[in-house]
């Protein structure tokens, strides 16, 4: 739909985190998804903060950090594609795709390192440069709840709400997001109240370590104990 191609077999992974250590930032993909010898990370993005080429910049390092094992040759790297499906236009140009290469700017040739760069503008007013099916993607992201009540859905669009209206039914993802929003909501009155700015990230970043540690309990009580919340901080050097 978006490269206009099918990934024939395909290895997804949700909210994955890539840590290299605790001086550097690392980062939590939406999803990362292998196959067809290329890597593909998928990221939803509701807020414009100016700051996508970079972002996208240090996502695809990342993806080529875990790419390789030691003394594997740089051919071996596989195709990386960094995609942000965005609700508004990032790059003011009404387009609804942009993707973007490396290039020879004197020669106007590709440079071939199988990177790719893509944004989808779900306010896009090109529509007839693209596909019908990624058109109607795209007017599914900008008006959900048109979709989310209709059984009569195809196609992408279809697969999508389904899945959609499959996990609202599934109480282990509902709680999980339900303790997510209670403790961002206590960080956020938190941070109003010292004067500093903690980020959705970080929270996004604890609860995806404690999920997979099946540390639900801690989760639970960090919800209700911003001290415990902040051990756990440390903990985790976050």
């Amino acid at each position: 739909m978006i490269l206009g191609k099918t990934v024939e077999w395909a290895h997804v992974e949700v909210e994955k985190a890539f840590w290299l250590n605790s001086d550097y930032r690392g980062i939590r993909m939406d999803v990362c998804l292998t196959g067809d010898s290329s890597i593909y990370n998928i990221e939803m993005q509701t807020t414009n903060h100016q700051d996508l080429p970079y972002r996208s910049r240090y996502y695809q390092s990342y993806l080529d950090i875990s790419a390789l094992k030691p003394g594997d040759p740089f051919i071996n790297l596989p195709k990386s594609f960094v995609i942000f499906i965005c609700t508004f236009d990032p790059f003011g140009k009404n387009r609804c795709v942009y993707t973007f290469e490396e290039r020879c700017l004197e020669e106007d040739m590709p440079l071939c390192d199988g990177t790719k760069k893509i944004f989808l503008n779900a306010k896009g007013t090109m529509s007839t440069e693209i596909s019908a099916s990624l058109s109607d993607f795209l007017e599914y992201i900008c008006n959900p709840s048109k979709y989310l009540k209709s059984e009569q859905s195809s196609g992408v669009v279809g697969l999508v709400s389904r899945k959609i209206r499959n996990l609202k039914t599934n109480r282990k993802w509902e709680e999980r997001y339900m303790l997510f929003e209670e403790i961002l909501s206590n960080e956020r009155k938190e941070a109003l109240e010292e004067g500093q700015n903690l980020g959705e990230e970080r929270m996004g970043e604890l609860i995806d370590i404690l999920a997979r540690q099946e540390r639900y309990e801690d989760l639970k009580k960090a919800a209700k104990d911003k001290v415990y919340l902040h051990k756990l901080f440390r903990e985790f050097n976050l």
